[in-house]
């Protein structure tokens, strides 16, 4: 579990050895996925309906937010 914390702690964050970190890297992003996930599905479905996300987008939607992607585009009507 402390290196899980370890991991997870900012200031370890570092850029001159990305090939070091690489298992770091991706658990930041794993505790940041399931953390997106699990706010994801404590939505309620009107609050869903508003924002135009259908619950069959949350692991995309996750995993982009995850990776520091920027967010999925809605197609406005015209």
């Amino acid at each position: 579990m402390l290196n899980l914390v370890l991991a997870l702690h900012p200031s370890l964050q570092s850029d001159t050895n990305p090939r070091g970190f690489r298992l770091l890297r991706w658990l930041r992003e794993q505790a940041r996925y399931l953390d997106a996930l699990r706010q994801l599905r404590s939505l309620e479905p009107p609050t869903l309906d508003d924002i135009g996300v259908l619950p069959d987008q949350f692991p995309e939607l996750a995993r982009r937010y995850a990776r520091d992607l920027p967010p999925i585009e809605r197609a406005t009507a015209g």
